[in-house]
Formats: structure tokens, sequence, C-alpha cells
């Protein structure tokens, strides 16, 4: 029997082939999923508005600190819990 020079490959030896092929797909999920996520997350612990992008400054969790004030954050809902039996 005569050899042709072809290597076969054995499964888990991809080697470069696999990095070459998987290398595209991982750089459109980087650009179009992960990096919006960072943003959005460094946007959120800033006073970042439309109107003024350019002075950032930090402001640590006192955005999240606004959104969960128990006072504005269930205004209506515990009345309605209560009057439908859960509660």
């Amino acid at each position: 029997m005569r050899k042709t020079g072809v290597k076969k490959r054995e499964a888990g030896t991809l080697g470069y082939y696999f990095i070459l092929f998987i290398l595209p797909a991982f750089l459109i999920y980087l650009l179009f999923s992960i990096v919006p996520f960072l943003y959005t997350v460094f946007y959120s612990f800033t006073d970042y508005t439309d109107m003024n992008p350019v002075n950032l400054h930090f402001v640590g969790i006192s955005n999240y600190l606004k959104v969960c004030d128990i006072a504005d954050f269930f205004p209506d809902h515990t009345g309605a819990a209560f009057g439908s039996g859960f509660g």
C-alpha cells in the first residue's frame, strides 16, 4: 500500500485550524454583544446624558440607589398585591 503524503488527523488534533475557523465568529460576538454590554455597565456608573456626553463623572452606585428608592419604585403596586391576596 502506497502512502499519498496526506496526514490523517486524529480527534483533538485540529491545532491552528480550530482558531482559524472560530476567530471570525468570536470577533463578531465580541463586537456586537460583549462590547455594548461593557459600555452599558460603564455608563451606568457615570452621570452620562445625551445632552452632555463628553463630561462624564463617576457617581458610583447612586444611579442604582435612585432607581431602587422604595418610595418611587413601588408606588401603587403594594396596594394591588395586598388587594389580590398576595401579601
